[in-house]
């Protein structure tokens, strides 16, 4: 069997043209390999930094929301207080009320016991009462 050269040079031709086409497309997949690697290298930074700052604002919530429920929990003692020393208060006025109506009841069965012995006095005097409550 015989190969010409011209072949031979064609075939050689091919393959160098496929090595520097393949070479090229390898530089190039290297290329864009650093590239994504560099980027995921940044984005991995940037989530780091981002997970930093969403670390550090739940723990800066977290004292506030403990801070805020310190707040409520005293302003809640402090109300319970207030309620108390006004029931307190309420109540010595209910217990006044209730010797002051003590009291006017206690004046009226006196009143009512006195109109009672002025009717029976009236009623057991000699004379009659209509001339004596008359004007002269």
């Amino acid at each position: 069997m015989y190969v010409s050269l011209e072949l031979i040079g064609t075939l050689t031709a091919i393959v160098l043209a496929a090595g520097v086409v393949f070479g090229g497309l390898w530089t190039l997949l290297a290329h864009y390999q650093r590239r994504i690697d560099d980027r995921f290298a940044e984005m991995k930074t940037d989530f780091r930094a981002f997970e930093a700052g969403a670390n550090s604002r739940f723990a800066e919530t977290k004292t506030d929301f403990r801070a805020l429920d310190a707040g409520v929990n005293s302003r809640f003692a402090e109300m319970k207080t207030d309620f108390r020393a006004f029931e307190a208060r309420i109540n010595d006025r209910f217990s006044e009320l209730q010797g002051d109506i003590a009291s006017i009841t206690t004046d009226l069965r006196t009143l009512s016991g006195e109109l009672t012995e002025v009717k029976l006095a009236v009623a057991r005097l000699e004379c009659p009462a209509p001339r004596l409550l008359r004007a002269p």
